[in-house]
């Protein structure tokens, strides 16, 4: 059904489906705790589905409107201080630049992950800082880029 009605309706030209076993504790009665779901994926760039879409296959979706920032520190299991290893990064130009910042980088989500040496290291000492993460669409390229 998503493939044949849902995603030409809202214009999902591409995306990746799987079958998950999803928790569920919220405030919904009707919602199994524990249950099979499939989880579609697909670029920011494209429409948001509607929260209060169904189906004659499916009765709920969950997570339309989680925030971009939120699904990447989940699936990056990004918590409390840690050191990163983040590559692939472009310094922006100054003229670029989307914020006040005096070094501007942008980078791929994917590449950013937890540091295989976090572990062995103490935790990063700052005295003060100041990390402003933005998840910016370049509808153009439509690719998601992380702004530091």
């Amino acid at each position: 059904e998503f493939n044949t009605v849902i995603a030409p309706k809202y214009k999902i030209t591409a995306h990746k489906t799987r079958k998950v076993k999803k928790k569920y504790c919220f405030e919904i009665q009707d919602v199994p705790p524990v249950a099979e779901y499939m989880e579609v994926r697909y670029s920011a760039v494209l429409p948001v589905l509607p929260p209060d879409l169904t189906g004659e296959t499916f009765s709920k979706v969950f997570g339309t409107n989680t925030p971009l920032i939120e699904t990447f520190l989940l699936e990056k299991k990004l918590k409390g201080p840690n050191w990163l290893r983040i590559s692939n990064c472009e310094q922006i130009l100054k003229g670029n630049q989307q914020s006040w910042s005096k070094s501007e980088f942008s980078c791929d989500v994917s590449d950013v992950s937890i540091s295989p040496e976090a572990s062995s290291l103490p935790s990063p000492t700052l005295v003060l800082v100041s990390l402003n993460l933005q998840s910016v669409t370049d509808v153009g390229a439509k690719k998601e880029s992380l702004i530091f």
